[in-house]
This record gives C-alpha cells, sequence and structure tokens, in this order.
C-alpha cells in the first residue's frame, strides 16, 4: 500500500469514526499508521488494525441498535466525511432524548404494595373481644324480650290470659285487638267495654246471654267507631270540649247532680266521667256530624243527585196527576208513601222540614217543583189542592246517602283482621 493511500484512508477513518479508547494512540491522540521502518510490515499490521477497529466500532453499534430496535430493512453504511457540526447536532439531541427519558424517569409516581396487616396491641384486642360479647349479649336479651312479648300478646288475645302480669302488661304495650286498614284497635280498649258489658249484665242480673254474640257486636262497634275516626279525621270534623261539656250536662241535670252521676256510671260501667265522655258521648256527636256531612256532600250524592235529575225530567213533559202517581210507586225511595203514590196527605205550614215546607208552599196546584234538597235526600213535591192554610202534596224521594251505607260500603272494601276470639 502506497503511503497516499495510507494518508486518505486516515483522514476518512478519523473523520466519521470516534477514536477508541482501546486502541493505541500517538503523542497528539490519533492514531498513527504510517511508520518509517518496515513499510510493508507496518502497512500490513495498519490495514489488520483498521480492519479490526472498523469491524468493533460498527459491529457493535450495529448490535446495540438492533438489540433494541430490531428492523426488516438492512442498513446501509456510506464512507462519507461528516462535520463537526453533525456530530455536535447528534450529541446534542442525545443529551435531549437523555434529559427527556430523565424527566419522564423523575415525574413517575411508584405506589407501595400496603400489607393488610392488622397489627392490634394486646389490649385493643381484649377490649374488641369484650365489645363483641356484650354486643352479642344484648341482642340476645332483646330477641328474649321481643319474644316473650309475643307469646304474652298471643296469649292476652288468643286465649283470653287474664292474670295480674297480663293485666300489667297491657298498661304499657299496645296489643292490638282488631286491625282496620293500616289502622288498629287496641286490645285494652276492647277488654275495658267487654268488662263493661259482663259487669252491666252481672248488676242487672241477666243470666242467660249469649256471650259469642255480644263480643261480635262490641268489635262491630268499635270496628264502626274506628272508621268514622278515620272519616272524620279525613274530612277535618271535630268534636270540641265545649260541645262535649254542653251534652255532659244534659245527663247530669236527669241524674240530679253531678256527684250522683259519677256514683251511676261507676256502678253499671266502671267509668268515670271522663270515660263516659271519651267512650259514648264523644263517638256518638262524632258520628252525627259525619252522618250531616255526607248527606249534604256534593261528592258522596252525586249519583243520586243525576237520577233525581232524570226523573224531573221525565215529569216535566207529563206533569199530570197520573203520571206522577205511577213514577213515585216505580221510583221513590220513601217506603211509607211510595206504595200510595207519593201522597204525603193534609198538613199545614210548619210540620215538614224547613227547606220542603217553603217550596211547598209556595207552589200552585198541578205544579211540579225542582230538586228541593234536605236531611232525607232529593224531593221533587207535586201540589194536588190547597184549602186554606193547608196543602195536600206528593212527593218522589231519592234519598241521599248517610252514614250507615258509606259504612257499609267502607267495611267491605277495607281489610280488618280480628285478633281476638
Amino acid at each position: 500500500m502506497k503511503q497516499d493511500d495510507l494518508i486518505e484512508n486516515k483522514d476518512r477513518i478519523e473523520d466519521n469514526f470516534p477514536k477508541s479508547e482501546d486502541a493505541p494512540v500517538s503523542g497528539a491522540g490519533s492514531f498513527d499508521f504510517i511508520t518509517n521502518n518496515n513499510e510493508e510490515k507496518d502497512s500490513e499490521e495498519d490495514l489488520h488494525r483498521l480492519k479490526k477497529f472498523v469491524l468493533e466500532e460498527i459491529g457493535g453499534s450495529a448490535l446495540k441498535k438492533n438489540s433494541k430496535k430490531p428492523k426488516n430493512k438492512p442498513k446501509l453504511f456510506f464512507w462519507r466525511k461528516k462535520n463537526n457540526k453533525s456530530q455536535e447536532k447528534k450529541s446534542s439531541n442525545s443529551k435531549q432524548v437523555s434529559n427527556r427519558k430523565i424527566e419522564q424517569d423523575n415525574h413517575k409516581i411508584i405506589i407501595p404494595k400496603i400489607k393488610n396487616k392488622n397489627v392490634e396491641s394486646p389490649k385493643t384486642g381484649k377490649r374488641r373481644t369484650i365489645k363483641n360479647k356484650l354486643l352479642k349479649l344484648v341482642f340476645g336479651i332483646l330477641i328474649f324480650v321481643i319474644l316473650l312479648l309475643g307469646v304474652f300478646g298471643l296469649g292476652i288475645c288468643r286465649y283470653n290470659w287474664d292474670n295480674f302480669f297480663s293485666n300489667f302488661l297491657l298498661k304499657f304495650i299496645p296489643y292490638p285487638a282488631v286491625v282496620v286498614g293500616n289502622d288498629f284497635i287496641l286490645f285494652k280498649d276492647y277488654k275495658k267495654d267487654i268488662d263493661t258489658v259482663l259487669n252491666n249484665f252481672e248488676k242487672n242480673k241477666v243470666d242467660n246471654f249469649d256471650k259469642e254474640k255480644i263480643i261480635n257486636d262490641l268489635l262491630d262497634r268499635l270496628i264502626t267507631n274506628k272508621i268514622i275516626e278515620n272519616m272524620a279525621e279525613k274530612q277535618g270534623i271535630l268534636i270540641t270540649d265545649e260541645e262535649l261539656e254542653n251534652n255532659l250536662a244534659g245527663y247530669i241535670n236527669d241524674a240530679g247532680s253531678k256527684k250522683e252521676f259519677e256514683k251511676i256510671i261507676n256502678n253499671l260501667y266502671l267509668w268515670d266521667i271522663n270515660d263516659f265522655k271519651d267512650r259514648l258521648i264523644k263517638p256518638v256527636l262524632l258520628a252525627d256530624k259525619v252522618n250531616n256531612y255526607i248527606i249534604w256532600s256534593d261528592e258522596f250524592n252525586k249519583e243520586k243527585k243525576q237520577l233525581a235529575d232524570e226523573i224531573l225530567l221525565s215529569l216535566k213533559d207529563d206533569n199530570s196527576q197520573k203520571k206522577f202517581i205511577e213514577t213515585a210507586k216505580f221510583r221513590s225511595e220513601d217506603l211509607l208513601t211510595a206504595d200510595k203514590g207519593g201522597y204525603l196527605g193534609s198538613f199545614s205550614r210548619g210540620v215538614m222540614v224547613k227547606e220542603f215546607d217553603e217550596v211547598a208552599f209556595g207552589l200552585s196546584v198541578g205544579e211540579i217543583s225542582d230538586i228541593v234538597k234536605t236531611k232525607y235526600g232529593f224531593h221533587i213535591i207535586r201540589v194536588d189542592e190547597i184549602n186554606n192554610e193547608t196543602i195536600k202534596a206528593r212527593h218522589i224521594l231519592i234519598k241521599a246517602r248517610n252514614l250507615e251505607s258509606v259504612i257499609r260500603k267502607e267495611k267491605e272494601r277495607t281489610r280488618i283482621w280480628k285478633l281476638v276470639r
């Protein structure tokens, strides 16, 4: 190999490859492939070293690149001279990439694995075991008490247990005797009424009586009163203390004095005055108020009013006495006058209720009235004859709904469960 060729190869290698730390360095840190002695041997050794250096540098970098990012296409290496600027760019780019990796590694959040180990001290462990035992004991006692109360409730309601302990429980525990819809009647109220009735029979020396019938009648009355209470509460109907006292005053006057009256009700009913007001006077007054509300309510009597209007419309076409009599016989709900064609006889002012009286004495002979509403229902009136202060008249009555009819329907559609025998 000639010396010029060696010099040229030396320049190419120095420009394209970094200097190896393992390679021998001469003077200024560059490879010296040319010597003055033994030129041919030195040239062969230089070529051998050059080949070894190239294979180590190129082969090592290629293996590193292929191990990280293997590619199918082979890379082509070109022997070309590179400027120092391109090398500086590569080094700066590699530094930026390494800096980015370092930043990414710094931003990684490492969550340590937490081992679920309940480390407790001996004191806390003992406290926990004591607490668990206390809770079990409390729950056990609670369940036992509930079962005990349930057994006594069954015995009191179904088997009529009557002893000191059962009577003591009734004062504090609201055992139900009858379930009425979403409400119930307390057993203590039922028992109090039973004791009242039996005591009354004993005082009056009544021996032969049907106890089962008496109990059923008493339960029916209690159920009726409960339905009336619920209806009154829904409609906002109340009984004032003044009304109770005024009604009670009538009973006291009949007895002669308050003291005498207390003696009578205690002897007959085992009641005091408050019991008499709450268990007798109040239910009667409340039933009367609810009954009046139902009678005059358009909501409860909508169908009845429509029926009366239909009858009146048919009589307007033919207002003869014959037509009125036939219609009264078949359509009137007044059982006392329907068979007579609605005939009421002769009467003067003030005999009939106010609403009826005012309309009847304002009619002429043969005239038929419009619908007249009274506490009995819906009337259609016809005057047959007028004699000075009296008149002869007929009527067709469509009865208004009353408390009895409403209670009957309420009992049919309400779930009633009797727990007593």
